[in-house]
């Protein structure tokens, strides 16, 4: 039984891979879409993860009692969850007609203006994240807000910069508010979530701004070398933000920056963080002897906004709760909270109450906000404020479920009306989208990066009708 499952969760983690590459080279679905950062999470945290347990089981606090039915069962439970999942965002009920009437901006600036309101959204993501971030009781959602702006900030600049790669002038410009972004991203913060958002962002940016353009064969080997660079960049801040490295300075990092310390990483990564074990223990441990908590985190998510100092019933992340269930935080510190994983918070939340229905709005979710980029391709102002939460999306499988989806809807929002807001002023001082045939017309046109002009003639508008190591203490979570 334990053999076919294992059998089975990895034919799963092909098959789905599988499908988003054909979808991918078929246009069926952007490669570079929230849907795909999902599912790539969920092949991480809840597919191979989960076949890692069953070959090697963890022997620490969560201690799986009867594997061969637990694995059953959670195979049960993965296939349901895709199934209605990829049934949802195919349909797309109601969401596709919400998305062509959410209101937009259009307007396509130069590659001076884009740098320009990179920086700009750098310097107002850091005030949000270090300066606002530090206000009371508001200070944690400006800190989630200031968390989107520098994503989009590098967002921004890649846009600007994909076009031109050999441009040194606005290649310097760019990577210099990238490399800033991703300085902010990590400075005294322990998750990987935002610079994960910030690498996520400056491929969503390159692709949406200009790869998707090129040829697919050519965008799958750019988008493989770019997951390798992002994967090994990931395992190297894993390995050296494991173990108490909460308050490490940069030059910490690269002091602990070492081939032990990314090798480390690399595990922990490519292994999940034992986020399927934590599932499985979940369910081994709900019912009895703990009681399901019907919806719980679909009630989390709505609540989170409100500040604990007003409430203090309020509910508790499941990381944390699981930590106090399995008496595991004794030497790890107040803080310490495990990934749950998605199935571990729909078993929890009754999966008889919430498996299909979780399936379902994720799907929906996603596919709202894959249209938007779909109806506005050449929009940055509308593409970006789709990518900046990708660090958040990819972590929702791996939980704390929802904190990140949470976290996901106010990035969304709140890059998204700072773009609307930018977008119509540009608008009011006369830049706008252009029409086939103006791109047409200025394919003859030389691409001066100096001067305030519209993107280059590769832009052709294309007619179109989702690391924590285990240890994570992330402060949002005590809102």
């Amino acid at each position: 039984m334990v053999g076919l499952a294992i059998f089975a969760l990895l034919m799963l983690a092909v098959g789905v891979g599988v499908l988003m590459a054909v979808q991918g080279l078929t246009g069926t679905v952007d490669i570079i879409s929230t849907r795909n950062f999902f599912l790539l999470g969920f092949i991480n945290f809840q597919l191979t993860s989960a076949a890692i347990t069953l070959i090697v089981p963890v022997r620490e606090s969560y201690v799986l009692r009867n594997i061969p039915t637990t694995a059953a069962i959670y195979v049960i439970y993965v296939i349901i969850f895709l199934y209605f999942f990829t049934f949802a965002y195919r349909k797309g009920w109601l969401v596709s007609k919400l998305a062509s009437r959410t209101p937009v901006a259009e307007a396509a600036p130069g590659v001076v203006s884009m740098l320009t309101l990179a920086v700009a959204f750098l310097a107002v993501g850091i005030v949000f994240r270090y300066v606002l971030g530090y206000v009371p009781i508001l200070g944690v959602l400006t800190a989630i807000v200031g968390e989107g702006l520098l994503a989009a900030a590098a967002g921004l600049a890649m846009w600007a910069y994909a076009p031109r790669l050999f441009n040194v002038w606005v290649g310097g410009i760019a990577g210099g508010i990238i490399l800033v972004a991703l300085a902010a991203s990590l400075y005294q913060t322990f998750g990987r979530r935002g610079v994960l958002g910030v690498m996520a962002c400056v491929v969503w940016g390159a692709y949406h701004g200009h790869w998707k353009y090129l040829d697919r064969k050519r965008v799958m080997m750019l988008l493989m070398c770019a997951g390798v660079v992002g994967f090994l960049m990931m395992s190297a801040i894993t390995g050296t933000r494991s173990g108490g490295s909460r308050d490490a300075t940069a030059a910490d990092l690269i002091r602990l920056l070492n081939g032990s310390a990314v090798k480390q990483g690399v595990v922990l990564v490519a292994t999940g963080q034992e986020a399927a074990n934590n599932s499985m223990w979940l369910m081994e441990n709900y019912p009895e002897p703990f009681e399901y908590r019907p919806l719980e985190t679909l009630v989390y998510f709505l609540v989170h906004p409100v500040p604990r100092q007003f409430w203090a019933g309020k509910p508790d992340g499941l990381g944390r709760i699981a930590v106090r269930q399995a008496k595991a935080g004794k030497k790890k510190g107040k803080n310490y909270s495990i990934g749950p994983g998605l199935l571990g918070h729909i078993h929890r939340d009754n999966p008889w109450l919430s498996l299909i229905p979780y399936a379902i709005l994720y799907g929906l979710m996603f596919r709202f906000m894959d249209q938007i980029v779909r109806l506005h391709p050449a929009n940055p102002f509308v593409v970006l404020p789709v990518g900046v939460a990708l660090g958040q999306i990819i972590g929702i499988p791996r939980g704390e479920v929802g904190l990140f989806t949470f976290q996901t809807v106010a990035n969304v929002i709140s890059t998204g009306v700072g773009m609307f807001l930018v977008a119509k002023t540009l608008q009011t001082l006369g830049w706008r989208m252009r029409s086939f045939e103006e791109e047409a017309a200025d394919e003859e046109v030389d691409d001066n990066w100096d001067e305030d002009i519209e993107p280059d003639e590769s832009h052709d508008i294309q007619d179109t009708s989702d690391w924590d190591e285990h240890e994570d203490s992330d402060s949002y979570d005590d809102y």
